[in-house]
């Protein structure tokens, strides 16, 4: 096989040349390391140095620069002799003065991006973008294509030079026993490298995307603080807080009697424990090393830290799929993506935040099993699946997608053993190792949504046992004997899978899995499934705000993948079809959609850039015979340079787009709120945990809090108080008892709640503030499931809406509305509060509207406590009247 060589050449251009020291190679190289490491260009870790500095003042200043220190003194001169164009540069943006964080970061992002996609066109060029450097020319060498047959001192044009960072990693490949060819002459010496290892050196320098992917997540922690977000990871937070004080066997084994009161809850069996035991294990890891990292610390950052292993875990898996180059823009492209972004922010420890990872290397190791039939590669991806397993519910699509890869591969005749090797191994091993995590169970073998799995495996023991019999027999022979096996595998598991159905053996489809088939089951039939805002339909701006660019480049990556059809892109194309439908259906299932949207972005941007490149490249060398064409190619050229220049300014549009979405819309932490003041100054909300703190601090240990379900993880974990519901929605009827409290009248609530043993009640009001999320938004949710059960028949929405059928807080609002516990809970006293100019008293901000009621008191409850901005009220529900009085 023909590989094109390159030459990494070491170039002495100093005054005096030492002949002697070229003589020995092993001695150069011990003595050029030492040099690297003293050098302060050897902390620059990337590859082209290709600037012609034109201001004369720089380059006498860059010019001679030799020893520590030399490149921060020419740089230093080279600002000062730019002083004045860089004021006023400056002064044209208004960011540059905001002197914060958030901007630095902000700015950080935004140069290595630009950097980034210079990086990804001069490797293509490969030696295009060159340039001369004037100063000490021991910090450099040169790369040079040897089919040019240019000396390295002719035509310094067609060469390009690298930082002697790069030339290390060819040292280090070197001692790697990795094969390297070594020219010496006593003017230079050359290293000359396969085109394969040309290429995996460039990727080693290129700017890091899992630096660009972890740096991207911390603006929450710059504009707030070091603090947990959402309402799930507050749970995940407490549990992995026990499990890090108590060790495995007690968090296995551990019973929380403050929460589902007073039902309780087993923690170690009804949970994914992958996210804490990852997080606890670096915890014990890093206090063995005597790095005394805080376990909150550790949970909050672990989402950015497997951000930046899922980029390389991306870049791994796109160019097994097509190439490096698609890998790199892949990369690139998912760490950046609001869609990942939203799930993997500082302070968002939930089980998404390691599940993509999981998921990705899941795929990587089955497509390496898929492409060799290894048992190792297909071991690791059971090993992966595991993992996989343990961290995220999510497993059910993978589960799932990769045995539609199997059946699509043997419809359309590519199945082969390689393929009977890779998925046999990997479900026989990976069931067998998921059914270890007690939240699973026996749920591979007996649950509906893992059955596909099951029968694709039964399939290939089929195929393999045809195969076997086709070899063997004659084709008469075998046509009788695979209709008599067709016909009795097809009766006996029709009559063995209905008979394990109707016994139950199978359970049939769970609620959410229906939600995905039919969007209206959840609304109509499981209401606290549709109450969930995550589980709502994505509407067609959320894909833009989500994946920007990448909507348009997913369907040519499609393309390209259907132009070649192999096994892997195959799946490739499956992932990305099915992502996309549940995405479309489920709004949190844009997560899923989020890393095969950038996969096949990249394969369409790199594919399509090559194509134009390739353009440019043949506009500038054109044959004889072809001059009467010549018009042509430069027409030709031009075009693709115009399109090279759209796609950089597209680029460069998704980079501002994501990190200005990451950085104002899933940056800000639900438990802290902010919002601008209007002299454009900065207001924080915090009531939430000032509610909290309060009960926490004011209320006896074995209070029991009702409120709804939203926020019952966090009271737990910050308030340490019992609470009867949580966002766990195991129980339905439990949660619909406390709906029917929220809906019914004072009296009927009261008797309600001394049934549930109640000491407080927690209502979040957003009336004076603004804040859209409260418990009046969220009050039909509330009035939909306390109606669902038997005990609540008496409760229908349309008691709730007026005659005209709205939903109303003023006057003209439903009776039934305007005198039940939730209405007066977050109205009592508000009716005496001015919120605007020019508007009346008890004017509430969200609804926009003049409350209808009031004037009234509570005679079951007593106001215990409201925090300052009226976010969070507290009620004690009082003792009971003795007898007479």
């Amino acid at each position: 096989m023909y590989f094109n060589t390159y030459c990494i050449t070491y170039a002495a251009t100093s005054d005096k040349h030492d002949v002697s020291m070229l003589n020995h190679f092993h001695h150069r190289i011990h003595s050029y390391r030492i040099k690297l490491e003293c050098n302060d260009l050897s902390m620059i870790n990337q590859s082209i140095i290709a600037y012609d500095f034109k201001n004369s003042s720089a380059k006498s200043a860059l010019k001679g620069c030799s020893g520590s220190g030399s490149f921060t003194n020419a740089i230093k001169a080279w600002i000062t002799a730019n002083e004045l164009t860089l004021v006023r540069f400056c002064s044209w943006f208004p960011v540059f003065r905001a002197y914060n964080w958030q901007t630095y970061l902000t700015l950080f992002i935004y140069v290595w991006m630009i950097y980034l996609c210079f990086k990804i066109y001069s490797w293509w060029f490969k030696g295009v973008f060159c340039g001369k450097i004037d100063f000490d020319a021991k910090c450099a060498f040169v790369i040079r294509n040897e089919t040019s047959h240019t000396e390295p001192y002719e035509d310094s044009r067609m060469c390009t030079l690298y930082p002697r960072s790069l030339l290390k990693k060819i040292i280090e490949l070197n001692f790697f026993k990795i094969s390297v060819n070594v020219e010496t002459s006593p003017c230079f010496s050359s290293i000359s490298v396969s085109d394969e290892t040309f290429h995996s050196i460039m990727l080693s320098s290129t700017p890091p995307e899992d630096t660009i992917s972890f740096a991207t997540r911390l603006f929450s922690v710059l504009r707030f603080e070091s603090v947990i977000h959402e309402f799930d990871p507050y749970f995940n937070y407490r549990t992995t807080k026990y499990l890090a004080e108590n060790g495995f066997y007690s968090f296995h084994n551990w019973f929380d009697d403050r929460v589902w009161y007073p039902l309780g809850r087993i923690i170690g069996g009804t949970i994914y424990p992958g996210l804490m035991i990852t997080s606890a294990a670096l915890y014990r890891i890093s206090w063995l090393f005597n790095i005394t990292l805080d376990i909150r610390n550790i949970c909050v950052f672990l989402a950015p830290l497997f951000s930046s292993l899922t980029t390389i875990i991306t870049y791994l898996l796109t160019k097994e799929l097509k190439d490096s180059a698609s890998g790199l823009f892949a990369a690139a492209m998912i760490a950046i993506v609001p869609g990942y972004i939203s799930r993997s922010v500082a302070g968002s420890y939930d089980n998404e935040g390691i599940a993509i990872f999981c998921m990705l290397f899941t795929y990587y190791m089955w497509i390496k099993a898929v492409k060799t039939g290894a048992i190792c590669w297909a071991t690791c991806a059971a090993l992966a699946y595991f993992y996989m397993v343990s961290s995220w519910g999510g497993y059910v699509f993978l589960i799932n997608l990769i045995p539609l890869h199997v059946l699509t591969l043997m419809v359309t005749g590519r199945f082969s053993h390689r393929i009977y090797i890779a998925y046999s191994i990997l479900y026989c091993l990976g069931t067998i190792l998921s059914m270890q995590i007690s939240f699973v169970g026996f749920q591979p073998v007996q649950s509906s949504e893992h059955m596909l799995a099951l029968g694709v495996f039964g399939l290939c023991q089929i195929h393999a046992l045809v195969d076997y019999l086709r070899s063997k027999l004659s084709q008469k022979e075998f046509e009788i004997l695979f209709r008599a096996l067709l016909a009795v595998v097809i009766t006996t598991s029709c009559v063995v899978g209905g008979i394990l159905t109707i016994t139950g053996k199978i359970s049939p489809w769970t609620g959410r899995f229906y939600s995905l088939l039919d969007p209206s089951y959840a609304k109509n039939h499981i209401p606290i499934i549709a109450s969930v805002s995550e589980h709502q339909p994505t509407s067609w701006s959320s894909f833009y705000f989500d994946l920007q660019i990448l909507v348009f480049l997913f369907p040519s990556g499609l393309y390209f993948c259907f132009s070649k059809l192999t096994d892997s892109n195959i799946f490739l194309i499956l992932y990305g079809v099915t992502s996309l439908y549940f995405a479309g259906v489920m709004v949190r299932l844009m997560l899923v959609l989020a890393p095969v949207m950038c996969i096949l972005g990249g394969i369409g941007a790199s594919s399509l850039l090559v194509t134009y490149m390739k353009q440019v490249e043949s506009g500038k060398v054109v044959d004889k015979k072809a001059k009467k064409f010549e018009s042509n190619y430069i027409l030709r050229s031009e075009i693709a340079s115009f399109f090279i220049i759209v796609m950089s300014v597209l680029f460069l549009s998704y980079t501002f787009h994501c990190t200005w979405v990451t950085a104002e819309a899933y940056s800000s932490p639900s438990i802290v709120l902010s919002a601008r003041s209007p002299d454009g100054g900065r207001m924080i909300f915090d009531d939430f945990r000032e509610a909290y703190y309060w009960l926490r601090m004011n209320t006896p240990e074995n209070a029991k809090i009702m409120s709804w379900w939203d926020y019952g993880y966090q009271i737990t974990a910050m308030a340490n108080r019992t609470i009867l519901v949580d966002n766990n929605t195991w129980n339905n009827t439990h949660i619909s008892r406390v709906g029917q409290a929220m809906a019914s009248s004072e009296e009927k609530a009261y008797e309600i709640m001394r049934e549930l043993d109640v000491n407080y009640v927690l209502v979040i009001f957003g009336g004076l503030t603004g804040y859209s999320s409260d418990d009046i938004n969220k009050f039909l949710w509330m009035v939909r499931i306390g109606g669902s059960t038997e005990k609540g028949k008496s409760i229908t929405e349309w008691d709730y809406y007026n005659s005209a059928g709205e939903f109303r807080v003023d006057k003209e609002g439903s009776p039934i509305l305007l005198n039940c516990l939730m209405y007066k809970m977050c109205y009592y006293r508000f009716g005496q509060v001015y919120t605007e100019g020019g508007k009346p008293s008890g004017y509430d901000r969200v609804r926009n509207m003049e409350i209808g009621n009031k004037d009234f008191e509570l005679n079951t409850l007593e106001e215990a406590y409201t925090t300052e901005h009226w976010l969070v009220r507290i009620y004690k529900v009082k003792d009971l009247r003795n007898r007479g009085a």
